[in-house]
């Protein structure tokens, strides 16, 4: 393996793994607030480049204004599934068990699928790129602009979403409804608020990801559910509530699978995030960087 090789299958990794990140502190904000996962978070990575590509092609919008229109629409997407799918099972037990929200976030998940499917079909659509179509070498390998893009914009979001919940009013609420409901209400927290402020923002924040991703591997309908699932393990790995580990997790995750693409076989990639999310469960349980969570009633 040249060190050409081993640059451009580094980038690729780090480009992948950023996004495994983006989805990951999605899955994270709504967990500060509900200790709860919700499982339609890769149908909004999945939303993100549909209606960015419906905007752009469709409609003739500028992709800088097709942006922030499109986290708008899918941020509305999260609300919705928090008036639908979390707030009416709230507290409902299953077998004796707090685990209604996981049945009613996976149906909400298949419908919106099938909703694109109707809308968008089940083809492979090309996304225009945001920043346009460059590409720069560096070491001996060529790099398209749009993974350096990708690398800076989740950095930068991991950076936001943690200055958010910590240095900010909505952070405290933020906590504050996470460790105890009740007590937060008594204080004058709006907690239904808080809660579907996290799902719009957890919206807003995966669309940025299917966003930036659509334009190297296409768009489709199905998209959402691998790497949903991917971001899923990248934030039990790196610890459910945290932004720091949600990078690492990521980085590490989109390296490791790309490295094994190259060596073994490109069929391995899929593999390697529910590899490690197996170890790091079976030597660390509550994650690297996690602190153990008592589940709520």
């Amino acid at each position: 393996m040249t060190s050409d090789l081993i640059t451009q299958l580094l980038v690729s990794g780090l480009t992948m793994g950023s996004i495994y990140a983006l989805v990951a502190i999605a899955y994270n904000i709504i967990f500060s607030t509900t200790h709860i996962i919700n499982f339609a978070t890769g149908e909004f990575v999945m939303l993100g480049a549909l209606v960015t590509l419906s905007l752009v092609t469709g409609l003739h919008i500028p992709s800088l204004l097709a942006i922030p229109v499109t986290m708008i629409v899918v941020a509305i997407v999260g609300l919705i599934v928090e008036r639908v799918a979390y707030r009416p099972v709230q507290g409902k037990k299953v077998a004796g068990h707090s685990i209604a929200w996981i049945i009613s976030t996976l149906a909400f998940s298949i419908i919106l699928q099938n909703v694109a499917m109707l809308i968008w079909g089940k083809e492979f659509l090309p996304v225009p790129a945001p920043f346009g179509n460059r590409t720069v070498s560096f070491m001996g390998a060529v790099i398209d602009t749009n993974q350096i893009y990708i690398f800076l914009a989740a950095l930068i979001i991991a950076l936001l979403v943690e200055v958010l919940l910590n240095k900010t009013y909505i952070g405290m609420m933020i906590k504050a409804t996470s460790v105890n409901r009740r007590a937060a209400e008594y204080m004058g927290i709006k907690t239904t608020f808080v809660i579907s402020l996290s799902f719009a923002i957890a919206g807003g924040v995966s669309s940025i990801a299917g966003i930036l991703v659509s334009p190297l591997t296409f768009a489709s309908s199905t998209m959402g559910l691998l790497i949903g699932l991917k971001g899923f393990a990248v934030a039990i790995m790196g610890g459910l509530g945290s932004g720091h580990g949600a990078i690492i997790a990521g980085l590490v995750l989109g390296v490791c699978e790309v490295f094994a693409g190259s060596i073994f076989s490109p069929g391995y990639r899929d593999i390697v995030a529910f590899v490690l999310l197996i170890a790091v469960l079976a030597l660390k349980p509550d994650g690297l960087f996690g602190e153990a969570i008592q589940e709520k009633a």
